[in-house]
């Protein structure tokens, strides 16, 4: 019982419930009316801000699986934001995004932005720190999730 009690109220259920929540505002929000849902909207802003991004390296980073990020990169590429380039010897596609993908993901990130603006008022300067400590924890989760990927592989 003490378990479920812990599990139920830990940290790490209060941040999913929290993501979950932000990402449902945002959703209604502002991405709506743009016909787009989160997901594809954050691979859309990781590709504007990294060109040439590979797609295993979209995987990575947003932690979505590969067959996802597929239909995701389907819808972007059909919205022509996104084009794919073939790769060179041995090496996945990358991925560019197109004018109007950079002007959309520039406008629809001014939204977001006024938005996350709102949800953050009244909250101390110390947000900046916090950001840090959550890109660590997604970059920790990521790193162990391989490794148990490795060792079950190896297994």
């Amino acid at each position: 019982m003490m378990y479920e009690s812990c599990v139920r109220n830990g940290l790490l259920s209060q941040l999913c419930r929290t993501t979950n929540s932000l990402r449902a505002h945002l959703e209604r929000t502002v991405l709506r009316d743009e016909d787009l849902r989160w997901s594809e909207f954050d691979a859309l802003a990781l590709i504007c801000s990294e060109p040439n991004l590979q797609v295993r390296a979209v995987v990575a980073k947003t932690g979505t699986s590969r067959a996802r990020i597929a239909e995701i990169l389907a819808v972007l590429v059909q919205r022509e934001f996104v084009e794919r380039r073939a790769g060179s010897a041995g090496r996945g596609d990358s991925l560019r995004p197109t004018p109007v993908g950079e002007a959309f993901a520039a406008r629809v990130g001014r939204l977001i932005g006024d938005q996350e603006r709102l949800i953050l008022a009244g909250v101390p300067d110390s947000v900046e720190s916090l950001v840090e400590d959550l890109t660590y924890v997604a970059d920790r989760s990521r790193d162990l999730a391989a490794r148990a990927r490795t060792a079950r592989d190896a297994a």
